[in-house]
């Protein structure tokens, strides 16, 4: 029983813990070049994200940007992210010497898409 206990208060902890929100100020660029302040749920993402919620002010309930919703958004001190089409090499990642003049490796791994891309330096 104790056993089960401690379960359940384990996994209720990691579920809450999980669904916390951290809402920071920024602002987004539409697709039609306006900006709109607000607040962004800042998650500290590892990958580049593929949507995330924005809130004009606290009171109001979220929405959801994508990347075909917005040109770029920012949170405040954080990070900044603009929409971009890239290339992307899908092969898989391997060491050096199993490479081998084949037909397998010569053949386009590659596709094209439209990603967040995270500016780390910004210049003028």
């Amino acid at each position: 029983m104790k056993y089960l206990a401690c379960t359940v208060i384990v996994l209720l902890g990691y579920i809450v813990g999980f669904a916390q929100k951290n809402y920071l100020s920024g602002y987004v660029i539409l697709n039609n070049g306006s900006k709109i302040s607000g607040f962004i749920n800042y998650k500290n993402w590892e990958k580049n994200p593929i949507s995330f919620q924005f809130k004009k002010s606290f009171n109001e309930t979220d929405i959801t940007y994508g990347i075909k919703d917005i040109q770029s958004f920012q949170v405040d001190g954080f990070d900044k992210y603009d929409r971009a089409v890239v290339s992307i090499n899908m092969m898989p990642l391997i060491k050096v010497e199993d490479i081998k003049d084949n037909q397998e490796n010569q053949k386009d791994t590659s596709r094209i898409d439209t990603v967040f891309l995270r500016e780390i330096i910004f210049g003028q």
